[in-house]
């Protein structure tokens, strides 16, 4: 007799297509932290834990249900095998800056000399400004 087939879903699919279930408080938590954000507020959100218990996860369906088209959302992340000194800070300040790049906004060389110790790619576009830029 054949083995009936199996229909259901697999660990994979379901982990990557379901639905958010859990974390309901946290959640709500989250989504209060940038609507202050949005009503100008300066607003930091931290999101921390074990690995694999659903940070990556969390955070991106904070993003895609927050609905807050004026808003930019840096993201910066850790690795468990460690990394750089502020390794996401430096993520979410290269983000800005290329950010920044495309649209031929500049900061000024004072800035970019303040970030050269936790950035040192900055180097060649200090180097590339002229006084006169500032």
């Amino acid at each position: 007799m054949d083995k009936p087939k199996d229909d259901s879903p697999s660990q994979l699919d379901r982990i990557l297509y379901d639905h958010w279930v859990g974390r309901v408080r946290e959640m709500e938590e989250a989504h209060a932290v940038l609507q202050r954000a949005v009503s100008d507020q300066g607003q930091v959100l931290l999101i921390s834990g074990e690995p694999g218990v659903g940070k990556t996860r969390f955070v991106r369906e904070l993003i895609s249900t927050a609905n807050l088209p004026q808003a930019d959302v840096l993201t910066g992340e850790c690795y468990v095998e460690g990394g750089p000194p502020y390794a996401p800070l430096v993520q979410m300040i290269r983000d800005i800056y290329e950010a920044a790049s495309h649209t031929g906004a500049n900061l000024p060389n004072e800035t970019l000399r303040d970030l050269l110790p936790i950035i040192p790619s900055l180097r060649s576009r200090l180097m590339d400004n002229s006084p006169d830029q500032n």
